[in-house]
Formats: C-alpha cells, sequence, structure tokens
C-alpha cells in the first residue's frame, strides 16, 4: 500500500489526521509531521520518511510549503 506523509507548520498536521478520520475512517499509512513544534530536525524527518520507500510502493509527501 502507498505511503502518504501531511507535513505542516505547527500542529495544523494533527488537525488534518483528525478530519481524515473522522470523514473516512482511515490511519493507516498516512503519516503526519507536525513542524517546528519543537527541536527535532524537520529534514531528517521528511528524510526518514522517504528512505522507507520500496519500488512497489509510492510516497507522496503533502506539505503547506515547508
Amino acid at each position: 500500500m502507498n505511503k502518504i506523509l501531511v507535513a505542516t507548520h505547527g500542529y495544523f498536521a494533527n488537525g488534518i489526521k483528525s478530519s481524515i478520520k473522522l470523514l473516512t475512517g482511515v490511519e493507516e499509512n498516512i503519516y503526519f509531521l507536525n513542524a517546528y513544534v519543537n527541536d527535532e530536525s524537520i529534514d531528517k524527518q521528511i528524510e526518514h520518511f522517504f528512505q522507507s520507500a520500496s519500488e512497489e510502493k509510492k510516497h507522496i509527501g503533502l506539505t503547506t510549503g515547508l
């Protein structure tokens, strides 16, 4: 199954996660990244997500201009 990453500034990704779960019930294979809310490197988190890609699966990243 394909993987989707939703990365946003602040906690907006949490709101999107809540809405997707409410509307579809889907939680698996959708990952959420709340950027700039702590000292963790955003680049490393995004890089880790895409490094887990395989040729059989698509990895899609959606952002709000990170």
